[in-house]
């Protein structure tokens, strides 16, 4: 539709953009204007007439694709597998594959995870982990299953109401969880390279360990944490109702939080995205969407369709 912009003139856009492509990666440039068209990755639905409510990929060597296909050409068997979850139900695809594939569910309950909320998913060690504030669940492509993930030390962590994270993501090879209702100030973090890990006081205290944010020196952040943004290897940032901050290294290594703002917040979930240079783009909580390079303060990008964002 054709709407006044900020200062009443009138702003033309395409109700349908259609074969478009944003950004260029041969030219590593944005692009705008009429580009040859992209096929559908699977032309069936995954349900149809359903709100996907979590879509992600993981990364396996040394299998066959879960859906019987063959191995993708590479020196060392690259799997990629599309992992979908609608209904609280679980689904793979390979590249080239036509239909979705369902895996074998082992989790003992029917759907697995939540089937009318948000659901949100991490990769770690070639398996895909899976929270939704109720369950804990996670994909194995070597088996093509949907297993309960349990803790092998430690518990997992669970609010005294009984509830568990929403918010998931990996970071220096720990799996990351937050957004526990009760204790939404709170992070934890599984020991590294073991997401089944949870022992944040094993006999032997080491750099490795699981820890959690009440029982590091790091402490509180002082803010409900809405947003996981693993940056790199060396930075990972906590978005908070109102404010964000960012963790630099490793809290059981010398790791340490910096306060990047306190005149802004992020919204709730996974509402961030990164271009190829590393710049993050958020939704605030103030509506807006913003910009941010770790090491500077975040830049409002969206004042001239502020209008159309309103609602």
């Amino acid at each position: 539709p054709v709407r006044p912009g900020p200062d009443e003139t009138r702003a033309h856009t395409c109700r349908s953009g259609i074969n478009v492509r944003a950004y260029d990666p041969r030219t590593d440039r944005s692009r705008g204007g009429s580009r040859s068209g992209l096929a559908k990755y699977i032309p069936a639905a995954v349900v149809a007439n359903t709100l996907i409510t979590d879509l992600n990929v993981v990364t396996t060597t040394g299998i066959t694709p879960p859906s019987g296909g063959s191995v993708q050409s590479s020196q060392y068997g690259r799997v990629v597998t599309l992992v979908a979850v609608c209904q609280g139900n679980v689904y793979t695809a390979a590249p080239g594959d036509l239909t979705w594939n369902t895996p074998t569910n082992n989790s003992g309950a029917t759907p697995p995870l939540n089937s009318s909320g948000l659901v949100f998913s991490s990769a770690n060690n070639q398996k895909l982990y899976f929270v939704d504030g109720t369950n804990y669940r996670y994909y194995v492509p070597a088996t093509d299953s949907v297993e309960t993930w349990t803790a092998s030390a430690g518990t997992l962590p669970v609010d005294a109401g009984g509830n568990k994270a929403r918010l998931i993501s990996t970071y220096r090879g720990r799996t990351v969880v937050a957004g526990l209702e009760d204790d939404p100030q709170n992070w934890f973090m599984s020991a590294v390279g073991d997401p089944h890990d949870w022992d944040y006081d094993p006999a032997d205290t080491n750099v490795a360990q699981a820890v959690a944010w009440n029982n590091s020196d790091l402490g509180f952040i002082g803010d409900v944490i809405t947003c996981l943004i693993p940056y790199t290897d060396d930075t990972h940032i906590f978005g908070g109702d109102s404010s964000i901050y960012m963790m630099r290294g490793d809290p059981m290594a010398g790791g340490q939080i910096d306060l990047i703002s306190k005149a802004i917040g992020m919204a709730w979930g996974q509402a961030w995205c990164m271009d190829p240079v590393g710049t993050i783009y958020f939704m605030s909580n103030r509506m807006g969407v913003v910009t941010l390079i770790p090491g500077q303060q975040p830049v409002r990008i969206s004042q001239g369709i502020e209008k159309l964002l309103q609602a």
